[in-house]
């Protein structure tokens, strides 16, 4: 729906307007409550959409389930450092997966393709992506927002060459987190997050681990 509402703002927006609406209120300020409700009032069903693929709405439930994570973790981390872009930061995180998801609702055998390909082959999540889709999710992710005309902070945040920017560190930092943590905190690359996410926020260790599970709670 952030996605949604976001793009469809961008696409929509008077030529008067110069710049897009950057967060979910300022779009919706922008389009009049009126014209919001008049556009979004007939929305598929996620569930009626999949009724036929049960494994493939499980994945998709669980990935709004860990961009929901991603996301409260990035507000919680932008609150840490007092970034006035909360917001965006915000967003980015929660839109992150929006590639993976739309493979799973439009192209639900692609999905269990993916997977096959990925646990038979013993490879790596990107390159299975990358031999059978082309390309990366992130790097699908980021074509679609390019094209969904999105605005540049957002895109700029989906890019890796920008991951020593704070604004961008915060998002990617609090994603790759929360995909880690998703079945607990016994990944091994959960140490190397909060390394990362320590000199961030210019925490200890144990501070920044206190930090990131009161912001779960």
């Amino acid at each position: 729906m952030t996605l949604r509402i976001l793009a469809y703002a961008s696409v929509s927006r008077s030529p008067r307007v110069v710049t897009p609406a950057e967060t979910v209120c300022a779009a919706v300020l922008l389009m009049g409550i009126n014209s919001f409700q008049r556009s979004f009032s007939e929305l598929k069903v996620l569930e009626e959409c999949l009724a036929g693929h049960r494994d493939a709405l499980h994945h998709v439930r669980g990935l709004c389930r860990r961009a929901r994570r991603a996301g409260r973790f990035a507000l919680g981390l932008a609150a840490q450092r007092h970034d006035p872009d909360a917001a965006l930061i915000y967003e980015a995180a929660l839109i992150h997966d929006v590639a993976e998801m739309l493979l799973w609702i439009h192209f639900p055998e692609k999905g269990r393709e993916l997977h096959r390909h990925e646990a038979t082959h013993n490879l790596g999540a990107e390159v299975s992506q990358r031999e059978l889709l082309g390309q990366t999710f992130t790097e699908l992710g980021q074509a679609l927002l390019t094209h969904w005309q999105l605005p540049s902070p957002l895109v700029r945040m989906a890019e890796d060459a920008c991951a020593r920017e704070s604004i961008v560190r915060s998002a990617q930092l609090a994603i790759r987190f929360a995909r880690h943590t998703e079945s607990g905190w016994s990944h091994p690359d959960v140490i190397t997050d909060l390394k990362d996410l320590s000199g961030l926020l210019g925490l200890s260790m144990e501070a920044t681990r206190d930090l990131m599970v009161e912001i779960e709670s």
